[in-house]
């Protein structure tokens, strides 16, 4: 038996129109102090983002087959008017099944930013300032491609569903799907691939608060 590195570093630099220039910077362990624990460290900045994420893995929580993961966050998006800052926390506990099925149960707890640019800009869903985001999910998937980074055949989809009201200032119901879809040809030499997401919220009566909306543009339709 050899033993492998359980640490990784990543550093990345790119351009786009959409967000100008950007800097990635990750760090991770996999087996933080020989505990098999796992921890990590994440920014990426560029010209209309920035996220920053901390957080720490329990492959065997309560001695047990279920992931358990902590992350604090902060993220921000700026628009053509308005920049929406996020800060919180994100709690999960997930577990595989057969089949290669995924079920993941969350929890997150977050405060949300919103800062108009335009002193003639209003918010009708009154998201202008501060608020509190309390949010239950529940997110189930299954994994058949041959492989999570560099697909060449097999398929993969996500639904997810979140609830957030129980608590905080803001209600809705959120649901989301992606699926992908690869095709090897010409004797496995090239990949017809399809990725494909929708989403759909709801604010339970209430106009849905500007930093959990769909937005139009950029990479999406």
């Amino acid at each position: 038996v050899e033993e492998q590195s359980t640490g990784t570093f990543t550093l990345g630099f790119g351009y786009s129109s959409l967000d100008d220039g950007s800097v990635q910077i990750g760090i991770e362990e996999s087996n933080f102090l020989g505990t098999g624990r796992g921890v990590r460290a994440n920014a990426a900045v560029s010209g209309s983002k920035s996220n920053f994420r901390l957080g720490i893995t329990e492959p065997y929580l309560w001695d047990r087959e279920l992931l358990g993961s902590l992350d604090l966050f902060r993220d921000e998006d700026k628009y053509s008017s308005v920049t929406i800052e996020r800060t919180g926390i994100d709690t999960a506990v997930g577990f595989r099944a057969r089949d290669n099925y995924y079920h993941r149960i969350s929890y997150l707890l977050a405060e949300t930013q919103t800062t108009s640019s335009s002193t003639t800009a209003t918010s009708i869903s009154g998201d202008d300032g501060g608020k509190i985001i309390s949010e239950v999910g529940y997110t189930l998937s299954q994994d058949k491609r041959d492989n999570r980074f560099d697909p060449r055949e097999g398929h993969y989809w996500r639904l997810a569903n979140s609830v957030s009201g129980l608590g905080g200032d803001v209600q809705y119901v959120k649901t989301t799907a992606r699926g992908q879809y690869f095709i090897p040809f010409a004797f496995k030499r090239a990949v017809l691939g399809f990725d494909g997401k929708i989403g759909v919220v709801d604010g339970l009566g209430e106009n849905v608060s500007r930093s959990n909306r769909f937005v139009i543009g950029g990479r999406d339709i």
